[in-house]
C-alpha cells in the first residue's frame, strides 16, 4: 500500500461547480405538479454534455439562420474534447446554444477557448426535439448518434449556470434571451480519486488549490475581456444556493451589452394550464443605465381571436400612461392605458398592464409581412416605436391556434406581470 503522502499527491484535486436547477426550472415543476400533466421527457441536465445539430424553421435562431449546435447536459470530463471533435465534423458558422447546470470549471475553461478560436455565437436556451416527448433515454440516444435533429428553440425555463456561465463567456458573442437563467455560485473543491478509508485531503491543500484555480478562472476572464468581477459576484453566493445574473451585471460584466434585448415567439404549455405565446424585450431608456421589461402575452379569446396582453415595468417617476396601439401587418389596434400603474409580486416594482382583442388574421399577415409594433397614438407621448421581430412567430400561432380550436380560452386574457428571477 503507498504511502499516506503519496496517495494524496495523486489524488486530482478538481474546481467543480455544483449542478443546481435554475430557480425558474424548479417553479416551473410545482406548476406542472398543480396543473393538468403535459407529455413531456424528463430535462437531460444530470447526463455528460451533448452535442448534436438541430435544424427548425426559417430564421429561428435568427435572420437568414435556421441550423444550430445544441449544447446540453452536464460539463464533465472529456466536454471539450467531445466539442472540439464534433466542430472538426460539422464546420460552418452556426451559433451554439446551451442547456446546461455547470459542472467542472476547468474543462468549461477549455470549451470557452475553443468557442473563442472558432469566433462562435453562444446564447442559452432550450432545444426542443421533434418527437421526442416521452422517452427521455431514447431521446438522449437519438442525440447521440450524430444525425441532425427537426427541433425548435425555447428560452422559456432554460438555464445556463455554474461553470457553464466560464465556457459561455468564451464566445466571441453572447446573447442571453430576457427569460434565460444565468445563474452564478461559489465553486467547491472537490478529491477526484482514491484514498485511504478515512483520509481526507489536508484543508492548506485544499486552500491553496482553491487559490490557484481561482487566479486561473480570473486571466481567463480578462484573457476572454469580461470583467473579473464577475468571479467576485459568483464567489458571493453559497455554493449550495445560485443566484441569476440581472441585465445590468451581464452588461457590467461585458457578458451581453445589447441595450435591446428581445426574445422570439414562444409557445409553450407549462408556463399556462391553457398555453399560450409569449415574447419579452428587455431595454433601457434613452440615456440610461436601467433595463425594464416588457412582456407580451397572446392567449385564446375565441375560435378565430386571440387576446393580446401588454405588460411593461415602468420607471419609479412615470405616473401618466399615454394611449398606445398594436400594429399587426397593416392593421391597428388600441391598447388603451390604465388608470394607475399596478403593482406586481414585487411591490418595489410597478406595471402598465394593457390588453386587446386581436383576429388571428392580422397575426398570420404579421408573421408574413414580417411587421408587427407598439407604438403611441398619432400625437400621443414622446415614446418611439417599437418594431419586434417576428422570429419563432409562426410556429407558435400554429401550435396556438390548434390550442384554440380544441379549447376556447373564455375570459382569460390578462397580461403576465414579468417576474425577474432571483
Amino acid at each position: 500500500m503507498k504511502p499516506v503522502g503519496q496517495s494524496l499527491l495523486a489524488a486530482a484535486l478538481l474546481l467543480a461547480l455544483c449542478m443546481l436547477p435554475a430557480a425558474a426550472d424548479a417553479k416551473a415543476r410545482a406548476k406542472r405538479s398543480a396543473a393538468p400533466a403535459v407529455k413531456t421527457a424528463v430535462e437531460p441536465l444530470k447526463h455528460p454534455m451533448v452535442f448534436y445539430l438541430a435544424k427548425g424553421e426559417p430564421n429561428s435562431c435568427g435572420p437568414g439562420c435556421d441550423q444550430w449546435i445544441a449544447a446540453e447536459g452536464a460539463i464533465t470530463h472529456g466536454t471539450a474534447e467531445r466539442l472540439r471533435s464534433f466542430l472538426k465534423r460539422h464546420g460552418g458558422k452556426r451559433p451554439i446554444y446551451f442547456y446546461s447546470p455547470g459542472g467542472i470549471t476547468t474543462e468549461s475553461l477549455v470549451v470557452g477557448r475553443l468557442l473563442r478560436e472558432r469566433g462562435m455565437t453562444a446564447r442559452v436556451a432550450r432545444t426542443v426535439v421533434e418527437g421526442c416527448d416521452s422517452n427521455a433515454s431514447e431521446c438522449l440516444r437519438r442525440k447521440g448518434l450524430g444525425q441532425e435533429q427537426t427541433a425548435r428553440l425555447t428560452s422559456v425555463f432554460s438555464q445556463c449556470n455554474s461553470a457553464c456561465v466560464y465556457a459561455i463567456v468564451g464566445a466571441r458573442l453572447r446573447e442571453i434571451a430576457p427569460e434565460a437563467h444565468l445563474g452564478v455560485h461559489a465553486s467547491k473543491t472537490v478529491v477526484v480519486g482514491s484514498l485511504p478509508r478515512g483520509v481526507r485531503a489536508p484543508a492548506q491543500m485544499r486552500e491553496r488549490f482553491r487559490a490557484e484555480n481561482l487566479q486561473l478562472i480570473r486571466r481567463y476572464l480578462v484573457e476572454m475581456e469580461i470583467q473579473p468581477s464577475l468571479l467576485a459576484a459568483a464567489e458571493k453566493i453559497p455554493h449550495e444556493s445560485i443566484r441569476a445574473l440581472s441585465r445590468e451585471e451581464m452588461v457590467r460584466f461585458n457578458i451581453d451589452t445589447r441595450t435591446v434585448v428581445e426574445s422570439g415567439w414562444i409557445y409553450d404549455e407549462r408556463v399556462s394550464q391553457k398555453g399560450g405565446i409569449f415574447k419579452s424585450i428587455d431595454m433601457t431608456e434613452a440615456g440610461g443605465a436601467e433595463y425594464r421589461k416588457t412582456t407580451l402575452r397572446v392567449s385564446c379569446l375565441a375560435k378565430d381571436q386571440f387576446m393580446v396582453g401588454y405588460a411593461r415595468e415602468v420607471g419609479p417617476k412615470e405616473n401618466a400612461l399615454v394611449p398606445l396601439k398594436f400594429v399587426a401587418a397593416k392593421e391597428e389596434f388600441k391598447l388603451a392605458p390604465p388608470p394607475e400603474p399596478v403593482t406586481g409580486v414585487n411591490a418595489a416594482k410597478r406595471y402598465d398592464v394593457r390588453r386587446a382583442p386581436v383576429p388571428m388574421r392580422a397575426f398570420e399577415s404579421a408573421a408574413a409581412e414580417d411587421r408587427i409594433e407598439l407604438a403611441p397614438e398619432a400625437g400621443e407621448g414622446t415614446r418611439g416605436v417599437t418594431r419586434l421581430s417576428t422570429v419563432g412567430l409562426a410556429s407558435a400561432l400554429s401550435s396556438l391556434a390548434r390550442r384554440c380550436s380544441q379549447e376556447v380560452s373564455g375570459s382569460d386574457g390578462a397580461a403576465l406581470v414579468p417576474r425577474q428571477t432571483p
